[in-house]
């Protein structure tokens, strides 16, 4: 008979993960169709946290290490891309947050962007949410000590060499969580100088988001930030000391015949706390981007497709004042407010436009 048996944590991990998952399908479809890139990278990494979550629980769910599958070539490509999101998911906050900065930004606001500041933006989107994360990957075996390690219910982890390249390595997402939370400052700091002409800049700024499609935005953004960065650096204190003292980078002894070993690592039937974060992000994802008039329109069209015309989905508290006169001025652009947008007594929207 078997003594193991599925803890607790080994059967929510992978039912809140799946319910996770399964909410953030809504403001996916929505943001990738809105081409809301950094937004859509965003969702797209947290579900694919939620997918390995669900995984791993169900193929390692207990401490019975003689039992355990090893994981090969599965494994393999996992870590690799547990390697990527963990880089992936602070660029795409960080692309979020530039883009909303730029639509808040009254010197260099421009009616019709350039093709030059259309190719600026995507670069950057592409930059750090695809190719950084690739880069990571590749960097990651020139520090890669062993094949990788599995723990119960948590599964397959990448493994590291003691020494100062993996500093850098672990380092890297830190920097760019950083990065975006000074984007986050500096979008604060517009908010508060500029809230009496906040719906006007937003017209003006030629963007797809609406006052309430930006505070959605920015106020998830800020909490995942708020939540994750701090976090972050406290996952990295902790890699720290347990890797302290360093020894010296050596390609030879790191890449030696230990590259090739397998390491199974009880968990005492807990799942470590970083792996509980995806989960709590699909909620709030969901909450922000899938109860609003955006996801009931989406909902409605969904179930008109499969026949369901009866059937509709209404979230009347959402739809506010402030949300509907937005959608007005976008619609009217020709009203006196966007014509008094252009006109150069508006010093925020005068010659230092790009």
């Amino acid at each position: 008979m078997d003594s193991y048996h599925r803890s607790t944590q080994a059967i929510l991990a992978p039912v809140l993960s799946f319910l996770g998952l399964t909410l953030c399908i809504p403001p996916m479809v929505w943001h990738a169709s809105n081409r809301n890139w950094g937004a859509s990278f965003l969702v797209a990494y947290v579900m694919f946290e939620d997918l390995i979550n669900i995984s791993n629980a169900l193929i390692w769910p207990t401490d019975d290490i003689d039992s355990w599958w090893d994981g090969a070539v599965f494994c393999d490509i996992q870590v690799k891309l547990n390697v990527a999101t963990q880089v992936g998911m602070p660029g795409a906050l960080l692309c979020v947050f530039r883009s909303l900065a730029l639509a808040m930004d009254v010197n260099n606001s421009a009616l019709v962007p350039s093709r030059g500041q259309r190719l600026r933006n995507k670069a950057v989107n592409v930059v750090f949410c695809i190719v950084l994360p690739v880069l990571q990957m590749v960097a990651h075996y020139t520090i890669q000590d062993i094949r990788y390690n599995i723990f119960a219910i948590g599964g397959c982890t990448a493994g590291f060499d003691e020494s100062w390249p993996t500093l850098v390595f672990l380092l890297c997402p830190s920097v760019i969580y950083v990065a975006a939370a000074v984007y986050c400052f500096l979008i604060i700091i517009r908010l508060v100088k500029y809230t009496s002409e906040f719906s006007a800049i937003l017209g003006a700024s030629r963007s797809n988001l609406t006052t309430q499609r930006f505070i959605r935005l920015f106020g998830l953004s800020l909490i995942m930030i708020l939540i994750i960065l701090p976090l972050q650096i406290y996952i990295l204190f902790a890699q720290i000391e347990i890797m302290l003292p360093l020894h010296p980078y050596s390609w030879e002894g790191t890449h030696g015949t230990d590259l090739s070993r397998i390491e199974k690592i009880p968990s005492n039937d807990n799942l470590r706390f970083e792996r509980w974060i995806p989960p709590a992000c699909s909620f709030l994802i969901f909450s922000f981007f899938g109860l609003g008039r955006d996801a009931a329109n989406m909902y409605n069209i969904f179930f008109n497709v499969i026949g369901l015309k009866g059937f509709s989905v209404s979230f009347s508290s959402f739809k506010s004042t402030s949300d509907s006169s937005t959608s007005s001025a976008e619609n009217n652009k020709g009203g006196s407010w966007y014509r008094s947008l252009r006109s150069k007594k508006n010093s925020w929207l005068g010659s230092g436009r790009a």
